[in-house]
């Protein structure tokens, strides 16, 4: 197995950035046309005598005496609602013990309203909810609907992100969450209605962002989680990124299969400032190490912008040609000048207009053809093994062998210096830049094995104080020499042995690195014995 370390891919983005012009930031757009994000909903289309919450609790499961009880909603939470923004509507308190407490939200409309896209999220404290459903009325079921009557209600499937672009042409006259939970506050948090068929095109994108030392994988956005471009060593506390300014900025991408316009990001995140861009460049370019000529600007207008759990929510609108890629350049942090920012719940969208709405399966995922592994030629000749960072192609790999010796080679393209800044060659792997190999020598080891057996090696190579330097780990090593032994423990791995680890001496590891600091292909030979 071949692995090129995260760290390798650490100084690329911060290079890029930092050896490009940068434009100037633009100001907001005062008139970008219909909002996007228009709400489908006003207060004057809203049947408020129908509206409310309704709770019922049951002292045991088969409680048939327990009545539902009317409120309802706090006029602020309604408002904000029916502008999309965080409603908090709250429906009470379960009280545990063996009670089960029912809540039903109703929205009642005075006409059937079209609605093109809705988001909702409930309180994220669930651990005591049994059931949590969103519905809406039937056509054929009697106005307003009954809370408790299953019958009356269709349910709404979402996506992972907590939202449904409706089919063309929908409408209904009103909308219920359906909620039992044990104990613990029921609280309606978003409950968002859109006129446009906005629909979320963030998981089939490939999302790309600065990756120093100790980031997330930026891959996370695409499922909903949250991507941060630093983070502080396990053991020292250092984060190993300068403060993030315009002259120091930090970057993420949303790169689409085939070109798209969007016309709207949602995100959370401590972004304070920032610029938007589209890519212009070569359709054969990756944009993650694309030059800053390779982006134009692109005018937005900031919808939303509130704080939830410290953090900043945020909706902007902008207008796009078809384009590859959208980039989010970030200047500056809120609080400012910190190291690590962090976006996540991203969803960029598209407008269907009248289009069909895409089964969740439309877009293919494999936007760029998964990678594929060789087996090694019987013939003395290179075997090329094609390696992907973040699915784009970014490095490659390639190992051969002659009479006397085992040649192995990694060229990586666009992904920063190889440099190494570690003062004890046991840990080069995390405190710098490397690439790596793991070889099985044993023939007749299993395959399948989960731990490691004598002839399993890996050999690192960095380059340390501008000096190539490779370590071999040896996990069984039964000729290790006294001292040799090393034993790491880190919080996702656990503690992991060593029966030697050494630096390979020059006669054992001949290494040639060629090319700029950017870009560069590093070659090892090591003898068959």
């Amino acid at each position: 197995m071949v692995t090129i370390f995260k760290n390798s891919f650490t100084f690329s983005a911060i290079f890029l950035l930092t050896n490009c012009t940068h434009q100037e930031p633009q100001p907001l757009l005062q008139n970008a046309g219909a909002n996007p994000y228009e709400p489908a909903i006003k207060i004057k289309d809203v049947d408020l005598k129908n509206t409310g919450v309704w709770m019922r609790v049951k002292k045991t499961g088969k409680d048939t005496t327990a009545k539902f009880e009317e409120k309802k909603f706090a006029l602020k939470g309604l408002q904000n609602l029916l502008a999309n923004r965080n409603c908090n509507l709250s429906g009470g308190f379960a009280k545990g013990g063996k009670s089960r407490t029912s809540y039903r939200y109703r929205l009642a409309f005075k006409k059937a309203m079209p609605i093109g896209y809705m988001l909702a999220t409930t309180n994220k404290r669930n651990w005591w909810r049994k059931e949590s459903i969103f519905k809406y009325l039937k056509a054929s079921a009697p106005y307003p609907g009954d809370p408790d009557n299953d019958d009356h209600w269709e349910n709404i499937k979402f996506d992972r992100f907590n939202a449904i672009t409706f089919p063309l042409g929908f409408k209904t006259r009103a909308m219920l969450y359906y909620e039992n939970r044990i104990y613990g506050q029921s609280r309606v948090v978003k409950w968002i209605f859109v006129k446009k068929r906005l629909f979320n095109m963030t998981p089939y994108t490939i999302a790309q962002g600065e990756v120093t030392p100790f980031a997330s994988n930026p891959k996370r956005v695409e499922k909903g989680g949250t991507w941060h471009n630093a983070g502080k060593d396990y053991d020292s506390g250092i984060i190993s990124r300068l403060k993030i300014t315009p002259q120091k900025p930090s970057w993420f991408n949303f790169v689409f299969k085939k070109k798209e316009a969007p016309i709207a990001l949602r995100f959370t995140s401590n972004i304070g400032k920032f610029e938007l861009y589209r890519f212009i460049g070569s359709k054969d370019l990756n944009p993650a190490i694309a030059k800053q000529e390779a982006w134009k600007i692109i005018d937005y207008k900031v919808i939303h912008k509130f704080k939830v759990n410290r953090r900043n929510e945020m909706v902007i609108t902008f207008e796009t040609p078809p384009t590859q890629a959208i980039r989010i350049e970030i200047l500056e942090t809120e609080p400012a000048e910190q190291k690590i920012c962090h976006l996540g719940n991203a969803s960029l969208y598209i407008d269907l207009k009248d289009a069909a709405t895409p089964p969740v399966d439309w877009y293919t995922r494999s936007i760029y053809p998964e990678p594929k592994i060789i087996a090694a030629s019987p013939v003395k000749t290179f075997t090329e093994l094609d390696m992907e960072f973040a699915q784009l192609k970014l490095s490659k790999f390639k190992m051969g062998y002659s009479a006397e010796k085992l040649l192995f080679q990694w060229t990586i393209i666009g992904c920063g210096p190889l440099r190494n800044l570690g003062d004890d060659f046991r840990r080069y792997f995390k405190t710098g830049s490397a690439v790596d190999v793991k070889l099985a020598l044993n023939p007749d080891a299993d395959p399948n094995r989960k731990k490691p057996l004598e002839g399993d090696i890996r050999i690192l190579v960095t380059q340390v104080k501008g000096k190539p330097v490779a370590v071999l780990y040896r996990s069984i090593a039964p000729n290790a020499k006294p001292g040799e032994a090393w034993s790491v423990t880190t919080p996702a791995g656990g503690t992991t042995s060593f029966d030697q680890v050494r630096i390979l001496t020059a006669k054992e590891a001949s290494i040639k690195i060629i090319g700029s600091s950017d870009s560069y292909t590093v070659n090892l030979s090591i003898p068959m014995k």
